[in-house]
């Protein structure tokens, strides 16, 4: 037979933050692309759309009933926003295709990005709003992003990226 919750998901978190007992072990799983599933959505269709990912991750959530909700399709997201061209497989996560920074000299193209304008970063904020409006007072809405780390190696290339940790470490601490 299974077992009803006692509290929300966010009163959980909110519970765990504070220090305080909670019903059971808090359940948060990054589904990522395999939210597109829920709705038979093509991995692409799912993560080029906002309202496809915000649906996506409802359905999800409304399935299974984890305790975060983490809207992540690839750890690029802001390196895309900021000019790295991607690849979008039909049905697999999004792929770095041409990494931005190919010389040294490409480091002036670096900008602050506009999350209304640049890259998927508006396909993030409507999947937001359409999950904090359908779910939100129920389950915390965690949109992930890369940090700087995996960003700078998706802006040079990972494997170059690496190699330059040791090689280069002037550029990388730059790009970083």
């Amino acid at each position: 037979m299974k077992s009803k919750d006692e509290i929300t998901p966010k009163e959980r978190m909110l519970a765990i933050l504070q220090g305080k007992e909670v019903d059971r072990l808090l359940v948060s799983p990054l589904i990522l692309n395999f939210a597109s599933r829920s709705l038979n959505l093509s991995v692409r269709d799912f993560c080029t759309n906002g309202e496809n990912m915000g649906n996506a991750n409802i359905a999800c959530f409304k399935k299974y009933r984890h305790d975060i909700v983490y809207l992540f399709s690839t750890t690029s997201t802001l390196a895309e926003a900021m000019g790295t061209k991607m690849y979008f497989p039909e049905d697999d996560a999004p792929q770095v295709e041409t990494p931005l920074i190919q010389t040294r000299e490409d480091l002036k193209k670096l900008k602050p990005v506009n999350p209304e304008k640049d890259g998927r970063l508006p396909v993030y904020l409507e999947a937001v709003r359409r999950c904090v409006d359908a779910i939100g007072n129920e389950v915390f809405i965690v949109p992930v992003i890369g940090a700087p780390f995996t960003t700078s190696a998706a802006l040079r290339g990972t494997e170059i990226f690496i190699k330059e940790l040791y090689t280069d470490p002037e550029l990388v601490d730059t790009l970083m």
